[in-house]
């Protein structure tokens, strides 16, 4: 038998797969072989060929599943579903996802500072951070979140994750609020007070200051639904109500991982959150030269030990510049 591949995209290459039994018209009931891939404009010839014999030829190369099977070899050769993977993190980045998870009008930093220097300063606009670097399916998180515009009286609280997702970085995550699922809540704000320098080591403890009133409050708690799939999730902040790329609300991150501690897996991610915390320069202290060295040691464990740990030291830039990286990974 003797076929040409013509009129196909240039530098494509295509895959050829044959069956000697069609059944009906819907090719995925019959069993088929994979032959070879080739480019078009190609002619193609293959010996003792029974006259049944039946080729389909299918020019894309999408693995939707990223389990290293096209998903055209998954529903005529495999017989498996190409939606999903061999695991749950390759299952997760075959749903669909999103770009609307970076930061489309980031909060405001002044040349020699990105923090708030005394209790009527009004920028950055908002930030935050979570009560603990890490947690685990089914457990709760607290998310501090300082508001410092007094015209800004609510602002909206969404949480994604960052992965594949065919390209799009990111995957808006919904979880049970108030017994109603949701992606997206509006809460009131709050402008969290400065905390003074704790003696001469740089260190600003936003939770555990001797006057009760420099600590501090929880702005939402946040449970992760069980069916989260581990990885490096954002919880994206934004002043007012209005999320789309249109926004004229002020945006950041307060980045967090979740765990599946029951579950085992073949490869460890590990995120760098006492590399954050060391160039961390919220306040004006960290233990670099910028923008002045502390003897501060990093928060570790699983509490940041209300340094301001994750947002501050990972702005939305470098949050986007490191997705590529985490969506590799994942």
């Amino acid at each position: 038998m003797i076929f040409d591949i013509q009129g196909g995209s240039a530098g494509l290459l295509y895959d050829i797969f044959t069956t000697a039994n069609l059944l009906g018209t819907n090719i995925s009931n019959s069993q088929w072989t994979w032959v070879e891939r080739g480019p078009t404009c190609n002619t193609y010839q293959y010996t003792n060929q029974p006259g049944s014999q039946a080729f389909y030829v299918v020019g894309t190369q999408r693995d939707t599943d990223c389990d290293g099977l096209t998903d055209a070899f998954e529903l005529l050769v495999a017989k498996s579903d190409p939606l999903v993977g061999e695991n749950r993190v390759q299952t997760e980045n075959a749903i669909t996802g999103t770009t609307n998870w970076m930061l489309f009008n980031p909060v405001s930093i002044t040349y020699s500072h990105g923090w708030p220097t005394n209790n009527a300063d009004i920028i950055p606009e908002i930030e935050g951070f979570a009560s603990a670097t890490s947690v685990n399916v089914s457990n709760a998180v607290d998310l501090y979140v300082d508001v410092r515009r007094t015209n800004d009286t609510n602002f909206t609280l969404e949480v994604f994750r960052l992965g594949w997702y065919g390209g799009q970085g990111g995957r808006r995550m919904a979880w049970n609020h108030n017994g109603n699922l949701t992606n997206s809540i509006v809460l009131m704000s709050r402008r969290q007070p400065v905390p003074p320098m704790i003696g001469t080591n740089g260190l600003f403890d936003c939770l555990n200051q001797p006057v009760s009133s420099n600590n501090w409050q929880s702005s939402y708690t946040l449970t992760i639904p069980s069916n989260w799939v581990s990885g490096v999730y954002v919880a994206r902040l934004t002043t007012g109500t209005n999320v789309t790329p249109q926004t004229t609300g002020k945006q950041s991150y307060i980045i967090f991982v979740v765990r599946e501690d029951a579950r085992s897996s073949d490869l460890l991610y590990q995120a760098s959150v006492t590399t954050w915390q060391a160039y961390n320069p919220w306040g004006g202290s960290s233990i670099y030269p910028y923008p002045s060295r502390s003897i501060c040691n990093p928060a570790s464990g699983e509490n940041t030990g209300g340094y301001r740990l994750l947002q501050s030291s990972l702005r939305g830039s470098d949050v986007q510049r490191l997705s590529p990286l985490w969506g590799w990974g994942r």
